[in-house]
C-alpha cells in the first residue's frame, strides 16, 4: 500500500488470530479476526500517534500521541491521559492492564472444583476454577470440562499449602524438591528458605498442569486456608508462631512470585482470620488483589475495604453458595 504516513505501532486480538497496525497520523489497518473499531485518521492531531494497546476482549483499542494523548474506540474506556500535562521527554508507548472481563463491578457467577465435575451451574460472567487442590500433587481431573464451561470468564486457582513433616512424604522439610530452587540452595535449618521454594513450586506446579490440559488465564488466585497444611497451625510446638508464620508467609509469596514471573495477574483467597493465624497478619505485595469469603454478607457492604486482609485491595467476594437443580455451588461477586 502507499501510506498517507508511517506504521508505528501494533497490537494483537486475545487469540492471535489478527492484529491491528496503526501508523502515525491515527490511521488503523486490520488483518485476520481484528475488527475496525475507528481511527483518528481524518482528525488533525496535535501530535502524532506513536502507539496502540487492545482492550482485553478485543473488542476495542487504545491509541496514543507523543503528548500523552489517549483515543479510546470500541469498548476500551477512557480513564485520562498526560496531554497538557509536562514531561520531560514525550510519550514513546501504551500498555493495558491485564484484568479480565469478567472482573467487571457487580458481576455475579461461581467458582467450581473437581467436586463439581459431574454437574456444573449456569453460566456466568464470573467463572473461577480450580487446577489443582489439596493437598500439593491433586489434580482437577474435569479442569478442561470446568474450563470450558467458564469460557471467555476463565480465572484460575490454586490451593496453597506448606510441606508435610511425614517422614513417608514426598515433601517432607529436608526434600530435594525444594532444598534448592529460586531462593537458592537452603540449608537444612533454614525453613524460610524451603518454604519460598516450595511455593514457587507449587505455583509452577499447578500452571504447568493447567498448560498441558491446555487451559489459561490471565487470573490466578491462590486458596489460602486453615484446612491446608500449615506450619503455624499442624506442625507442632517446634514451629509455633511467629516463626512458623513467618514461614508460611514466603510459602505464599515464592507462589505469588512464580506467577509474576511468567507474566500473569495473581491474587490471594482467604479471610482476614484464617490469613491472621497462618501468616501473623503479613502485608502482601503492593497492588495485590484479594478475593475474601464472607458467605451470607450483605452484597452492599461486601467490598468494604474491612473486609480485606494483607493490605490488599479487594477485588472478589465469595457470598455464599446456591442450589440449582439439586447441587449447591459457592456464590462470587466482583467490586
Amino acid at each position: 500500500m502507499t501510506l498517507n504516513k508511517p506504521i508505528v505501532g501494533m497490537a494483537s486480538t486475545p487469540d492471535g488470530r489478527g492484529y491491528w497496525l496503526v501508523a502515525s497520523d491515527g490511521g488503523i489497518f486490520s488483518f485476520g479476526d481484528a475488527a475496525y473499531y475507528g481511527s483518528t485518521g481524518a482528525m488533525t492531531l496535535n501530535k502524532p500517534i506513536v502507539g496502540m494497546a487492545a482492550s482485553q476482549d478485543g473488542l476495542g483499542y487504545w491509541l496514543v500521541a507523543s503528548d500523552g494523548g489517549i483515543f479510546s474506540f470500541g469498548d476500551a474506556t477512557y480513564y485520562g491521559s498526560a496531554a497538557g500535562t509536562p514531561v520531560s521527554a514525550p510519550v514513546v508507548g501504551i500498555a493495558a492492564v491485564n484484568i479480565p472481563t469478567a472482573y467487571s463491578p457487580g458481576a455475579t457467577g461461581y467458582d467450581v472444583s473437581n467436586f463439581q465435575c459431574s454437574a456444573l451451574p449456569p453460566t456466568a460472567p464470573l467463572a473461577i476454577v480450580e487446577a489443582t487442590g489439596w493437598s500439593f500433587s491433586y489434580q482437577n481431573p474435569c479442569l478442561a470440562q470446568e474450563a470450558q464451561w467458564a469460557g471467555q470468564n476463565l480465572s484460575l486457582y490454586a490451593f496453597i499449602n506448606w510441606p508435610s513433616d511425614g517422614t513417608n512424604s514426598p515433601t517432607n522439610f529436608g526434600s530435594p524438591s525444594f532444598m534448592t530452587g529460586p531462593a537458592g540452595n537452603c540449608a537444612a535449618t533454614d525453613l524460610n528458605c524451603q518454604a519460598y521454594n516450595f511455593g514457587f513450586k507449587q505455583a509452577q506446579y499447578s500452571y504447568q498442569y493447567a498448560q498441558t490440559s491446555n487451559v489459561s488465564s490471565p487470573n490466578w488466585w491462590l486458596d489460602v486456608e486453615t484446612s491446608g497444611q500449615w506450619a503455624a497451625t499442624t506442625q507442632g510446638p517446634n514451629l509455633l508462631a511467629p516463626a512458623a508464620q513467618a514461614q508460611d508467609y514466603q510459602d505464599i509469596l515464592g507462589a505469588i512470585n512464580f506467577f509474576k514471573s511468567v507474566g500473569v495477574a495473581v491474587g490471594v483467597y482467604s479471610t482476614p482470620r484464617q490469613w491472621g493465624q497462618i501468616t501473623g497478619g503479613a502485608i502482601l505485595p503492593a497492588n495485590t488483589q484479594i478475593w475474601v469469603a464472607l458467605p451470607g454478607v450483605d452484597p452492599s457492604t461486601a467490598c468494604s475495604a474491612s473486609n480485606s486482609f494483607g493490605g490488599g485491595q479487594v477485588v472478589l467476594v465469595q457470598t455464599g453458595s446456591a442450589t440449582i437443580n439439586g447441587h449447591t455451588y459457592d456464590t462470587d461477586l466482583t467490586c
